[in-house]
């Protein structure tokens, strides 16, 4: 049996009522959402669920492991609880257009999963689409915080979210699919978080203080990275990514100068960014690269002629 009882009535023990019904076989279905035995009849892999205008709450587990359900509509919901769809494997559509916060776990497992509607979400849980299907290119507006295993595996191809300030640990790690990250606004990113992201082949990070521990390691696709604000690396920062030809450093000033200033252990691993490597540019207003030559952590980058002029690169300064 896919659906549990307790799950189930736990939707709407706090006055949210719910109803459903289910198509084919000459029509749709009405069901009475209380009456779980009739409910449970109906599981034949098309029964969908939707949620009454009064409902701002989907509460937490309220369909934990419901294994047949198809779709989601919930047109009027503010917030999903942690779990509230966990292991859902048949789930393919989850319409939110009102939530705003999402909690932990909330759609974890969910590997059918291709269409996500969530255009004014402010937060993310951890873990809540982890392990999710095909979702594609998600343009988060009003993201504001990015949660630690957020879509760590997901099929995500790409996120744009230009208010997201803070990604935390994990946020989007072996994200396969995941082509392109435009976070204009973020100046948290904390270790792991695009790890393994084989695609990958642009980043823009402009505001980030610095490239996390294993931040980009194995980003073997990745072509370049906008990080304007970030000359410190963390340690296996960008390591295996051998695609990796330019890091544009464009909006720098004497705060990201300023010690401590460091590249850690392999951060440029197996990249052509190496001093000693062909091909891979650092790329700074021209006025500024000087400064650089006397930074240690730098120095043998300068010295090694990795440092080329902004203005050099095509389209930056459009």
């Amino acid at each position: 049996m896919d659906y549990d009882k307790n799950s189930f009535l736990a939707g709407i023990a706090v006055g949210r009522q719910l109803k459903g019904w289910a198509s084919g076989g000459g029509g749709e279905r009405p069901i009475e959402p209380v009456n779980y035995d009739m409910l449970k009849s109906r599981i034949d892999g098309t029964l969908h669920l939707s949620v009454e205008s009064d409902c701002e709450e989907v509460v937490e587990s309220a369909f934990y492991h419901c294994g047949k359900l198809p779709s989601v509509s919930l047109p009027n919901a503010k917030k999903i609880g942690a779990s509230a769809f966990d292991t859902c494997a048949e789930l393919t559509s989850a319409n939110m257009p009102s939530v705003t916060e999402i909690g932990s776990f909330a759609f974890r497992g969910c590997g059918a999963l291709t269409n996500v509607q969530i255009p004014i979400v402010e937060s993310i849980g951890e873990g809540a689409f982890s392990g999710c299907g095909p979702i594609g290119n998600l343009r988060l507006a009003e993201l504001l915080t990015i949660g630690m295993d957020a879509f760590y595996t997901a099929g995500l191809t790409g996120i744009y979210a230009p208010k997201a300030t803070r990604v935390l640990t994990r946020s989007f790690q072996k994200c396969e699919s995941l082509t392109e990250v435009d976070l204009p606004s973020a100046t948290s990113i904390l270790g792991y978080a695009f790890d393994g992201c084989t695609a990958l082949k642009t980043a823009n990070i402009p505001m980030a203080s610095g490239t996390p521990v294993y931040g980009f390691r194995g980003c073997t696709a990745l072509e370049k990275v906008f990080a304007q604000r970030s000359t410190t690396i963390g340690n296996y920062g960008f390591q295996g990514c051998s695609s990796l030809t330019a890091i544009i450093i464009r909006d720098f000033d004497s705060v990201d100068l300023a010690p401590p200033v460091s590249i850690g252990a392999l951060a440029f691993g197996g990249t052509p960014m190496l001093p000693q490597g062909s091909g891979g540019y650092f790329y700074a207003p021209s006025a500024s690269i000087e400064a650089f030559k006397d930074i240690t952590a730098w120095k043998s980058y300068y010295n090694a002629g990795k440092f080329r002029a902004i203005e050099d690169y095509p389209g930056v300064l459009d």
